[in-house]
């Protein structure tokens, strides 16, 4: 672990509460799969890895179909 971050317990878990170093990889389980978050390492020059629920996420394809 190279960081870390305390917050109050309302304001939750979540990948945009560390700044993200360009190319690096995180991996984290599904109650971190939020838009949010993975749309902050995508703008930061992140990957991510992240186990998904069967609801955690809308999934669609470039053209905005969704995924069944």
């Amino acid at each position: 672990m190279g960081q870390m971050a305390l917050t109050p317990v309302a304001a939750g878990e979540g990948l945009q509460r560390i700044a993200v170093t360009v190319g690096e990889l995180r991996i984290a389980d599904r109650g971190f799969a939020r838009l949010e978050g993975l749309r902050y390492m995508v703008d930061h020059g992140g990957d991510f890895l992240i186990r998904l629920g069967s609801r955690s996420l809308r999934l669609e394809d470039v053209h905005g179909t969704p995924w069944t």
